[in-house]
């Protein structure tokens, strides 16, 4: 939308994240009232909104410090 993207397209990670991280480990997060489905795509019922977030990746990925930027997480080209 302006001008080109700031990465190249064969990028393994953003310049900002940290492709050395360990990796592993347990994350516990608190839900306020409840739910009664683990498929977030359900038009009746309540699933656990950090589900949709956590379990399913999207297809593009925005950049923090590119706005107008939209990388591509699972294409190959």
């Amino acid at each position: 939308m302006y001008g080109e993207p700031a990465l190249p397209p064969d990028m393994v990670s953003l310049p900002y994240a940290d492709p050395m991280a360990r990796k592993g480990g347990t994350l516990v997060e608190g839900n306020t009232g409840g739910f009664d489905s683990l498929n977030p795509f359900i038009l009746k019922g309540t699933a656990p909104w950090q589900l949709r977030h956590l379990a399913f990746e999207s297809l593009m990925l925005r950049s923090w410090d590119e706005p107008f930027t939209l990388y591509c997480l699972l294409c190959e080209s």
